[in-house]
């Protein structure tokens, strides 16, 4: 398996196209693991061109890809999720996610990453608030 846990969203398109290309392992790429968009597009919100193309890619090269959604195999996780599929709590009428990170919220911190739109492309929502839309995914379903 090919690993790419560059905290540099903008280099996980030519990492993982010089990957499909040059190897048929699978690929686990950090997320969120394209910008929005792709710089030089001509759109400039609500349009994933880098990720389209990086699912283009692995699916031409015909190689699995995985992204790191690792909160959903915490126990507790497991436990609800096991509960609710079980039906112990009943019929699930809704969902409330958050996450809690101090990611900025102290003014004389380092400026990471996650602040630099050209690196992070959708910044903290996609690496962070993605784990909340997967876990209501894996937890209740579509």
């Amino acid at each position: 398996m090919v690993d790419i846990a560059t905290p540099q969203n903008d280099r996980h398109l030519e990492i993982v196209r010089a990957a499909a290309a040059a190897t048929q392992k699978r690929i686990f790429c950090e997320k969120p693991v394209g910008r929005n968009p792709v710089v030089g597009s001509r759109t400039t919100t609500g349009n994933p061109e880098e990720t389209r193309a990086i699912e283009c890619a692995a699916r031409e090269a015909g190689v699995l890809t995985f992204v790191g959604f690792n909160y959903r195999w915490a126990p507790l996780v497991q436990y609800a999720r096991q509960l609710i599929s079980e039906g112990r709590l009943g019929r699930l009428m809704h969902y409330s996610g958050r996450f809690f990170a101090g990611y900025g919220a102290d003014p004389r911190a380092v400026l990471s990453w996650r602040f630099d739109k050209e690196i992070a492309g959708l910044g903290t929502l996609g690496d962070l608030m993605s784990h909340v839309a997967d876990m209501a995914h894996m937890i209740a379903g579509r």
